[in-house]
């Protein structure tokens, strides 16, 4: 452990460590350094932290106004929808934190069992605000349910100064119910200006893709967008919802998305192809659509796609496992500028720098 510098530094991966280590771990920052630390870290993946030890952990930090940065990797422990709602509700305690990184993935939750008393106590005014700029949230591989995503979305409400948000909800079972509540709940500031979703291997459909997007169109400052979509199955409807909300960015300028295997066809690929010829705000592409149905001439329709946008820096296209023979390969070459390098490996079709 690190506790100097008004910084707490605790990595206890791997270690089975309960509740008590997180009760030790602030009484050796106070006996050395005092009270209120401006920054911690604490990363206890694969241990046996419960709800308890989010309480002790609350009662040590809630009433820090020095605290600026707080990391907390909970991976692989014992915490339920108790102890998360907990922690979403932190930074509101917080003033003057800015920087929130927090992981709960494959806590496998006990939700809907919340303890009646413990969440009396934990009651708080939803209309305050926090100061956050940086929020990142994993709750991959949970059984994620309603509650806790209107947790997320109060907290999202109450901090209109954040910039840059991350989002994992990876194999959460995220299906229709879920994705209502996502749309109706979760709310992003309009000066936003750096998303990441992860919604991996949720098998969200064309109408799911809409209650994703919904949120995002408030965002008319955002500058660099990532989804990361793969095998889901939100088709080629699902492309021209998402591609339709894309065009109303008018600043974004850094697009990554994820589509592999989402039963996606040449028509999905025209559409992408309209928006990299016609977004000439974006300059940077990373578009991964491997494991669909597209063939070489989709693949061809994309190819002119990036000849004609003459704004592009940098464009990758992930097409691997396509059946397109090296014949049509070097067709497809042919369409790029002489100018632009092209970078061929065995599992990346094309790459554009």
């Amino acid at each position: 452990m690190k506790s100097e510098d008004n910084y707490i530094l605790e990595d206890q991966q791997e270690k089975q460590k309960n509740d008590k280590s997180i009760e030790q771990a602030f009484k050796q920052y106070e006996n050395n350094c005092g009270i209120n630390p401006s920054r911690i870290s604490m990363y206890y993946k694969s241990n046996c932290i419960t709800d308890n030890g989010i309480e002790i952990m609350k009662k040590h930090i809630q009433q820090n106004d020095k605290l600026i940065l707080l990391i907390l990797d909970f991976e692989e422990n014992k915490i339920t929808q108790a102890g998360l709602k907990i922690l979403l509700q932190l930074p509101k305690y917080l003033k003057n934190l800015n920087k929130y990184f927090l992981s709960l993935k494959s806590n496998k939750f006990e939700f809907g069992q919340l303890n009646s008393n413990q969440d009396q106590k934990n009651q708080l005014n939803f209309d305050s605000k926090t100061n956050l700029q940086t929020l990142s949230l994993d709750f991959s591989q949970n059984r994620l349910d309603t509650k806790s995503i209107i947790y997320i979305g109060q907290l999202t409400k109450s901090s209109p100064y954040l910039k840059d948000i991350t989002l994992n909800i990876e194999d959460t079972d995220f299906l229709k119910q879920k994705c209502d509540v996502f749309q109706n709940k979760i709310f992003f500031p309009q000066q936003l200006e750096k998303i990441d979703l992860i919604f991996g291997l949720n098998s969200i459909t064309w109408h799911g893709i809409q209650s994703v997007c919904n949120p995002i169109k408030t965002c008319k400052g955002l500058k660099s967008i990532h989804i990361d979509l793969h095998h889901n199955k939100i088709g080629d409807d699902g492309i021209q919802y998402l591609l339709s909300c894309l065009r109303q960015l008018e600043n974004l300028s850094h697009f990554k998305i994820n589509l592999e295997n989402n039963m996606i066809t040449n028509r999905g690929a025209n559409l992408i192809g309209m928006l990299i010829e016609e977004k000439n705000s974006i300059q940077n592409f990373d578009i991964i659509l491997r494991n669909n149905y597209i063939d070489y001439n989709g693949a061809k329709i994309l190819c002119k796609s990036i000849k004609q946008n003459k704004k592009i820096r940098f464009i990758q296209l992930n097409l691997s496992d396509f059946n397109i023979s090296k014949k049509e390969k070097i067709q497809l070459s042919t369409l790029i500028s002489k100018s632009q390098r092209l970078i061929q490996t065995p599992r990346v079709f094309l790459q554009y720098i």
